[in-house]
C-alpha cells in the first residue's frame, strides 16, 4: 500500500512475520490472518485484517514407458505430476520439447538423453524432474557354424550372440530332408540339439550332422538384415 503518513502496527494470531511490522509494507513467512493498525497524527486509528492462503508447491513427476532400449526408441510419458492449475515444459534432450500433459518422443540418436519436466503452477512456483533415456545402437548378430551337445557344460547349447536383443525373433531348424526339428518363437539360445519333432517327453536327441537354420529378427531394419540363413554342424 502508499504510506500516508502516521504509524503503523501489524499483528497476527495464527501468523508468521517476518519483517514489516511497523512499516506499510509486511514480509510474511506463511499462511495466517494478519490486521493493519494505522494511527495518524491525531491520533486516529483505523484497522483492517488481511487473510494469507498458501497453496501446496507443485510437485514435478513422470513415469517414462522405458528408459532403455534399441533406437529409434519411442517413449510414452505417464504425468505423475500435482498442484494448482499446472503448466508444463518438457525437454527430451534431443532437442525436441513438448508442452502436451502426457506427450510421447522419438529418439533417433544412440547416445544417453536426459528427459526434463519443469511444472509451474498458478502461482509461479515451479518443481523440476528428471530421467535418463539410454538409445542403443543395433547389435550385430553372430551365428556359430556348429556346437557339441555332448553334455560336457561346453557348448552345449547353439547359441546366437546378442539374439536377446530382438525378442520378436523366430528360430527354425530343418534336418537333410527339410523337415522342421527344431523352432523357437522369441529364441533366447536354448536348444541343446534335440528335436522337438519327435513324440517323446523332453524331445530326442539329434544325430551328429549337418542341419540348416533360418533367423527371422521379426523386424526390419535400416542398417542390417532381418532373416538369416545357414548350415549348423551339430556334433556329438
Amino acid at each position: 500500500s502508499n504510506d500516508i503518513g502516521g504509524s503503523y502496527a501489524w499483528t497476527t494470531s495464527n501468523g508468521n512475520i517476518v519483517s514489516g511490522d511497523n512499516t506499510n509494507l509486511l514480509t510474511v513467512g506463511g499462511a495466517g490472518d494478519y490486521t493493519l493498525t494505522i494511527t495518524n497524527s491525531n491520533g486516529c486509528e483505523d484497522n483492517q485484517t488481511f487473510s494469507v492462503m498458501s497453496a501446496p508447491n507443485p510437485i514435478a513427476d513422470f513415469t517414462p514407458s522405458t528408459t532403455n532400449g534399441q533406437g529409434p526408441l519411442t517413449v510414452d510419458y505417464t504425468n505423475n505430476s500435482s498442484g494448482n492449475n499446472l503448466v508444463y515444459d518438457w525437454n527430451f534432450g534431443d532437442g525436441n520439447n513438448a508442452t502436451d500433459f502426457e506427450p510421447s518422443n522419438t529418439f533417433v540418436e544412440f547416445e544417453t538423453f536426459t528427459t526434463t519436466l519443469i511444472v509451474t503452477d498458478e502461482f509461479g512456483c515451479t518443481d523440476t524432474a528428471s530421467v535418463s533415456i539410454v538409445v542403443n545402437g543395433l547389435f550385430p548378430i553372430s551365428i556359430p557354424d556348429g556346437f557339441s551337445p555332448n553334455g560336457d557344460n561346453t557348448n552345449d547349447n547353439f547359441v546366437i550372440e546378442n539374439i536377446d536383443k530382438y525378442p520378436n525373433n523366430y528360430f527354425t531348424v530343418f534336418n537333410r530332408w527339410g523337415n522342421i526339428v527344431y523352432e523357437q518363437a522369441g529364441y533366447l539360445n536354448t536348444w541343446n540339439g534335440t528335436s522337438m519333432a519327435k513324440v517323446k517327453v523332453g524331445g530326442e536327441d539329434l544325430p551328429t550332422g549337418t542341419y540348416f537354420y533360418i533367423l527371422d529378427l521379426g523386424e526390419d531394419f535400416e542398417e542390417m538384415e532381418r532373416i538369416y540363413k545357414g548350415f549348423i554342424y551339430l556334433n556329438r
